[in-house]
């Protein structure tokens, strides 16, 4: 069943994009956010899809990437460029607060510490290597986005935004895994191989209708 909850994870998640955007800026900001921060903290829980393991977070990859390009073409440089920043206060923020929570000593009665510490003790290594990997492929994206505006004028956005895509998750796929995932999960190759998959996959599901949502929907510019 995992096949068919991949794909209403991925309804699911475009609808809350799509809704983000109708509702303005702000909640494109923290929508984008939630999701890094989402596709971080959930990262380590490995699944079977399409008979591999892989990692259940592919799909907020491709949907925060997906939610800046809507931040930079309907609102601007200067608001993507707080969106990236608001990304990185997110993502430190959660850290020392993960570190925080573990460092208090449980009561006799408590039951959750085994569990808070098996989810968040590898949080700070995928942490910093996501704020690095992170940072780097939408920067790369973004510039992508606009060089490709520059060099091709007259072609449709949707194709420069789905290239754009498609060549981050590359480098973002290769790099997270070997900084974050090596010696973690089970088998490296198979993540960066089917995550490179799912992601084209997820991009060609997704990218058409968050670029086409302005032809059906009235976007608020608060």
């Amino acid at each position: 069943m995992n096949e068919l909850l991949f794909f209403c994870h991925i309804a699911v998640l475009l609808s809350v994009i799509v809704i983000a955007l109708k509702l303005g800026r702000e909640a494109l900001l923290v929508a984008f956010c939630l999701q890094v921060l989402l596709a971080n903290l959930f990262v380590t829980k490995q699944i079977s899809l399409f008979t591999l393991d892989v990692t259940a977070t592919d799909v907020f990859t491709i949907g925060s990437i997906i939610t800046l390009h809507l931040i930079e073409e309907y609102f601007g440089k200067k608001s993507s460029s707080k969106a990236l920043m608001l990304m990185l206060f997110t993502l430190g923020l959660f850290l020392v607060m993960a570190k925080m929570h573990l460092l208090y000593m449980p009561s006799s009665f408590d039951v959750s510490q085994s569990s808070f510490r098996m989810l968040l003790d590898s949080t700070p290594r995928i942490m910093i290597s996501s704020i690095v990997v992170t940072i780097a492929a939408m920067r790369l994206s973004l510039f992508l986005l606009r060089k490709g505006k520059q060099i091709f004028p007259n072609t449709k956005v949707l194709f420069i935004s789905t290239a754009a895509l498609i060549l981050t998750q590359i480098f973002d796929t290769i790099a997270f895994s070997y900084l974050a995932l090596y010696h973690i999960v089970a088998s490296l190759f198979d993540i960066i191989l089917i995550s490179l998959l799912i992601k084209t996959i997820l991009i060609f599901c997704m990218n058409p209708i968050s670029v086409f949502a302005k032809r059906f929907m009235k976007v608020s510019h608060v």
